[in-house]
């Protein structure tokens, strides 16, 4: 395996975000009127690392729809349990992603280890618990994260894509063509 190139993924495209991830998921679960943007975030999280899954597994390099989110439910990093639910998974994240509100759902902050449970308040549609769900996506991710750390093709499946055939998947490169081109290079120009 190559170590550079190891480093090299490890650090831009999981080691920068996952502090991120954790303090924004311990103010969202800290709050229970913060539901929907937690719902949010918890499918956000999902459709990135599925994007990485899908790289690595597949290496198939693909920024539109849920393909990325369902294929990564459906890897082996879940269990059983999601791999049964993933169409009323979509189904929400479709509602709370692009109406605000989960479709014909609710979200609730319940610390039971049940994925969903019934919300008498909108009988007969169920609640989705994002304490859970949460949970069993952090999981996923650790050994996501231990398998690409150990595996040489998901390294080089990665490393390709993000570093040689779409290298324009690079936020900082990106930020700075921006301050270039639209603030004559000077950031204090973003600021005025």
């Amino acid at each position: 395996m190559n170590q550079e190139n190891k480093a090299k993924v490890l650090n831009q495209y999981i080691n920068q975000y996952l502090p991120i991830i954790e303090s924004n998921l311990s103010i969202l679960r800290s709050n229970s009127n913060l539901r929907i943007p937690y719902c949010q975030f918890l499918f956000s999280i999902l459709d990135y690392f599925g994007f990485l899954y899908n790289i690595a597994h597949n290496n198939l390099y693909s920024t539109r729809g849920t393909k990325n989110m369902k294929d990564f439910l459906g890897s082996k990093y879940f269990p059983n349990e999601i791999h049964k639910k993933i169409r009323i998974l979509d189904f929400i994240r479709n509602g709370v992603m692009h109406q605000i509100f989960p479709k014909a759902s609710s979200l609730d902050t319940k610390n039971i280890d049940k994925l969903f449970h019934e919300d008498l308040s909108i009988k007969p549609f169920p609640a989705l618990n994002l304490i859970k769900l949460e949970n069993v996506i952090i999981k996923a991710i650790t050994l996501f994260i231990e398998d690409v750390k150990i595996n040489s093709e998901f390294v080089d499946n990665l490393h390709n894509q993000l570093f040689i055939e779409h290298p324009y998947f690079d936020d900082h490169k990106n930020f700075n063509k921006i301050i270039q081109d639209d603030f004559n290079g000077n950031i204090n120009n973003l600021f005025s």
